[in-house]
């Protein structure tokens, strides 16, 4: 009898954890995998440290083992969206927000480190984070302007097409840098504090900064060990 009301009453609880704070869509799903290939089961409550909340319908959070959050959320307002979170990684404040719209796919690889990262994405746009990446505090990661920008004249769209957003393997990211729709770093680049990152940077090894961001310098790398 005790058994029965007491898994009774663990499934209130469960429920009304997850309609106030995981959402009221359907379909939805946070998923941990348990390291095997293709082996994921459902979370009956997310991990400690991020807040999950999951309003739109068919969007899935895949957590890999080892991955630790502090300060941290995941909100889904759109429909059909991915966001997977790779093995251990440290993750302090960062904030992912979708707005709306459908497929939106974000990948953050494993070993990645964030200091207090916004990631804001709305619409079929892919956010792609490599490995061993490092992000310092008030990072904002935009996939799309969010609200259009219109000729007067023509009625024409001119803010142009959002699509992907990739930051290559063992890339810093300093403070306060914004990352625009489009952007793509390349693996080992250095990102200047304050920079605003809007286009395409393939070359590997560098630094780069400014607004908008240009090289600054070549043939670089970094190491997470701190100075002298």
């Amino acid at each position: 009898m005790l058994n029965r009301m007491a898994t009774f009453f663990l499934h209130l609880f469960y429920w009304v954890y997850s309609f106030f704070h995981m959402g009221r869509g359907k379909k939805n799903q946070v998923l941990l995998c348990s390291g095997g290939a293709g082996t994921a089961s459902p979370a009956k409550f997310p991990p400690s440290g991020v807040k999950v909340c999951l309003k739109g319908s068919g969007n899935r959070i895949i957590l890999h083992p080892g991955t630790r959050f502090s300060r941290s959320s995941v909100m889904c307002e759109g429909d059909n969206a991915t966001v997977e979170i790779f093995e251990d990684c440290t993750l302090n404040g960062l904030h992912i927000f979708v707005g709306g719209g459908n497929g939106t796919r974000i990948s953050v690889g494993p070993h990645c480190t964030t200091e207090g990262v916004k990631v804001i994405a709305r619409g079929r746009r892919e956010l792609v984070i490599g490995e061993d990446c490092m992000f310092a505090a008030d990072v904002v990661v935009r996939l799309s302007d969010s609200h259009p920008i219109r000729n007067v004249e023509t009625g024409e769209i001119i803010n142009g097409q959002a699509h992907s957003l990739v930051i290559g393997r063992h890339s810093w990211v300093g403070q306060n840098v914004c990352l625009t729709k489009n952007a793509v770093v390349a693996a080992d680049t250095v990102i200047g504090l304050g920079s605003v990152v809007t286009g395409v940077f393939s070359e590997e090894g560098t630094c780069i900064g400014g607004n908008p961001a240009r090289v600054l310098r070549r043939n670089v790398s970094w190491s997470r060990a701190l100075e002298e």
